[in-house]
């Protein structure tokens, strides 16, 4: 009597450890099923390194960032929002890394040891006005600057000191897609200059047709930006190591300077 109840006891049961069996398969670490995951990486739009509403085309840097980490089981998933908010996200864990981050991001994100990414500042100045030739007083006085808030203007161009001493001639914005629309507000004659990276200034001039309109020139020497990832994330440091073998890989063969020739940035890689 006792084998007829044992094989109605396995006929239930069997079925139970085989679903059990596949789940600690597919849970086990290293299979790739627990290594595919999703990174949320934040920025206002700075393109063509950051490009927002084009799928197809989001930027070099999410693109490096996509193709390094996507052989490890990461899909990078880029998230359009204002720098302030993307700031506050990453330093709370609500988003998972930082794209365009500097030195003096390190106290909420982990950055890798190297950067592949360089910024040079620059300014965009409206033509009705003569160009400025220096970053003295006299050279600025009269101009009125429309800026992003909070950016890190005073770490990344030698104008810090006085944009904030000459707090009356700036005005600070805020939300996403800024740049195009700080540019036509000084084509309207609300402002007349603006700072930023140099090749995003001339990226975005070109695009609303208005290089014909501003004058450009470099503020800074190059620096370096890097994808930061978020000190809350559990695997912070891992992705960073991560993204610093991969992206060395892709220089050496050649993967990153076709992604910059593909948006049409001729900058050489550091």
């Amino acid at each position: 009597m006792l084998f007829p109840l044992r094989r109605a006891w396995m006929k239930r049961t069997l079925p139970l450890l085989r679903a059990v069996a596949i789940g600690l398969f597919f849970s086990w670490p290293g299979s790739a099923a627990a290594q595919d995951a999703t990174l949320v990486l934040g920025a206002d739009p700075w393109c063509p390194m950051v490009c927002a509403d084009a799928p197809e085309s989001p930027g070099f840097m999410v693109e490096a960032a996509q193709q390094a980490l996507a052989r490890h089981g990461y899909r990078v998933e880029y998230r359009n929002m204002p720098w302030s908010r993307a700031l506050v996200s990453v330093e709370q864990g609500k988003i998972d890394g930082l794209l365009g981050a500097n030195h003096y991001r390190e106290a909420i994100v982990i950055l890798p040891e190297h950067s592949y990414f360089w910024s040079q500042m620059g300014y965009a100045q409206h033509m009705r006005q003569p160009q400025v030739k220096d970053l003295s007083d006299a050279s600025l006085t009269g101009l009125h600057f429309q800026l992003i808030q909070d950016y890190d203007y005073a770490g990344t161009t030698p104008l810090g000191p006085w944009l904030s001493t000459h707090s009356q001639q700036v005005s600070y914005n805020k939300g996403t897609d800024l740049l195009p629309r700080m540019l036509n507000l000084i084509m309207r004659g609300r402002g007349d200059i603006t700072l930023d990276n140099l090749a995003v200034l001339q990226y975005t001039l070109k695009s609303l047709n208005l290089q014909d309109s501003f004058y450009t020139a470099p503020v800074s020497e190059p620096n370096k930006v890097y994808i930061g990832i978020s000190r809350r994330h559990p695997k912070a440091q891992q992705i960073a190591e991560l993204l610093d073998r991969e992206m060395l890989t892709m220089r050496e063969n050649g993967q990153l300077q076709a992604l910059l020739l593909k948006y049409g940035v001729t900058t050489s890689l550091h």
